[in-house]
Parts: C-alpha cells; sequence; structure tokens
C-alpha cells in the first residue's frame, strides 16, 4: 500500500470516529494514537495535507465508481418475497 494510501485510509477512519473539518484532522494527527496504529505515526502534517488534495483530486472518480458499483447491484436486484417489487431506477 502506498504511504498516500495509507494516510487517507488513517483519515477516513479518523473522520469516521471523530467527525470534524479538514482543520481539525491535521491538529488531532498527532494528538491520538490512530495514526500510529495505522502505520503513518511518523509522517508530517505537510503529507496528510498532501493526501487530502489527492483525495479531492480524485473525488469524482471515487463517487462514480462507488455509485457504479452499489447502485448497479440494486438495479440487478430483486427484493426476497416479493419478485413483482422492483428496485429503484437511478
Amino acid at each position: 500500500m502506498t504511504p498516500v494510501r495509507s494516510i487517507i485510509l488513517a483519515l477516513v477512519e479518523q473522520r469516521l470516529l471523530s467527525p470534524g473539518s479538514k482543520r481539525v484532522r491535521t491538529r488531532s494527527w498527532h494528538a491520538t494514537s490512530l495514526a500510529d496504529v495505522c502505520g503513518v505515526g511518523d509522517v508530517r502534517i505537510d503529507d496528510v495535507f498532501a493526501a487530502m488534495d489527492c483525495l479531492i483530486q480524485r473525488k469524482g472518480d471515487v463517487e462514480e465508481r462507488l455509485a457504479a458499483r452499489h447502485l448497479g447491484e440494486l438495479q440487478h436486484r430483486t427484493p426476497p418475497g416479493n419478485p413483482q417489487l422492483q428496485p429503484p431506477r437511478f
């Protein structure tokens, strides 16, 4: 796994555990053990900002892939117990 990807995963975990702004993320980066647990405790704050910027640049692509994967599954599923009930079309 690349260092940027490891930082992004740690940021996502941090966001899930304690929601807050980008500023809060960087201020608390070294104040908790999460970065150490994720193996990225030794990175500089500039690296954290660079990872955030990378994620923002790829946001549209990530959203499209997630939508294709998960909404595509909805279109092909038939709810159990009622074959006439169709999933919503997006």
